[in-house]
């Protein structure tokens, strides 16, 4: 599955799709992203996004949008025994992404700065 959301509405249709943990935490995270920036925003020009891919074929579709690989994580964390993990990525300011991928999909730098 790939998405990319920027609303906890958005959200609510991965009940069941995603591990709870998993939903849990980009929850949060677009929570926050509400608070600061508001629900009516472009998010792909104010505050931010999250995007989850749970297969190789999606982050190539996710990496179409943002490519980890071409920028530095600053934190990463696994979630639980979801079997995934969840890494951010500040390009400015007031601008962020959340990327939510299965552990065996993370890159080195992920890796590096994965708190467990």
């Amino acid at each position: 599955m790939y998405a990319c959301l920027g609303t906890t509405k958005e959200c609510e249709a991965l009940y069941g799709c995603l591990p709870q943990r998993v939903v849990g935490e980009l929850l949060r995270g677009l929570a926050v992203l509400e608070a600061e920036h508001g629900t009516q925003r472009d998010y792909f020009s104010s505050g931010g996004y999250s995007l989850i891919a749970d297969t190789s074929e999606d982050l190539a579709k996710a990496r179409e949008v943002f490519d980890d690989r071409l920028h530095k994580c600053e934190w990463a964390t696994k979630l639980s025994d979801s079997g995934f993990c969840s890494a951010l990525y500040l390009l400015s300011n007031e601008f962020s992404v959340m990327l939510y991928i299965p552990i065996a999909l993370a890159n080195d730098d992920i890796l590096e700065n994965m708190e467990e």
